[in-house]
């Protein structure tokens, strides 16, 4: 997983509540499918769920780069230190030598300032590319954090169309509910219309009779 966020895996590839758990940036994962959509199912020890794409990468992260090129740079260092300390006593010991002995001295003194050059330019080049690891670290970092922000949004957004899906559905039935009472209604008012023009049938018929 790139630089450096915890990363939501979740039960179905969707956003909204289906977070299973939340793992750290350099986990390792098995990957068992990927979609064309922008989704991966992942296995984590025991856990299986999906997560987002964008959040795997097969590179090394920064912060393990910048870790290992600083344990790099002090062991470099310890090297100088010991090649300086070795040259200054083989200084010592050519001022005192003659003869063959000065000139094994002198070679051996020389050969040790190649060794402290070549290691000190080692160290050189292992702080210009620490240097370059910890821009790409903290790039990395913005960028994850950039891409979390934008995935909880997302996050937001779907869970406010659900929350707008459910007013919907609770509306429609509300309304649909309204619609079945205005129908018995309608159907009661139509029966007591029925049975007032029965009444009034009625009422005529006496009255027709009575005038007879």
């Amino acid at each position: 997983i790139t630089d450096q966020v915890d990363i939501p895996i979740r039960s179905e590839k969707s956003l909204g509540n289906n977070i299973i758990r939340l793992l750290p940036s350099d986990t390792k994962l098995s990957l068992l499918q990927i979609t064309e959509d922008g989704w991966t199912k992942i296995k984590y020890k025991s856990t299986i769920g999906w997560i987002s794409s964008r959040y795997l990468s097969n590179n090394i992260p920064a912060r393990e780069e910048v870790r290992k090129l600083k344990a790099e740079i002090e062991l470099l260092k310890k090297q100088v230190a010991f090649l300086e300390v070795r040259k200054e006593a083989l200084a010592k010991r050519k001022a005192k030598d003659t003869g063959e002995n000065s000139q094994d001295t002198a070679k051996q003194s020389e050969s040790l300032e190649v060794k402290v050059k070549k290691a000190e330019a080692k160290v050189i080049e292992a702080s210009k590319q620490l240097e370059l690891a910890e821009a790409q670290a903290r790039e990395a970092l913005i960028i994850a954090i950039q891409a979390k922000s934008r995935a909880q949004e997302a996050e937001i957004r779907a869970q406010q169309a659900a929350m707008q899906k459910d007013l919907s559905e609770a509306t429609a039935k509300e309304a649909e509910e309204k619609a079945k009472e205005a129908a018995m209604r309608a159907e009661d008012a139509a029966e007591k219309n029925e049975l007032a023009d029965i009444y009034v049938k009625k009422a005529e018929e006496k009255a027709q009779y009575r005038s007879l």
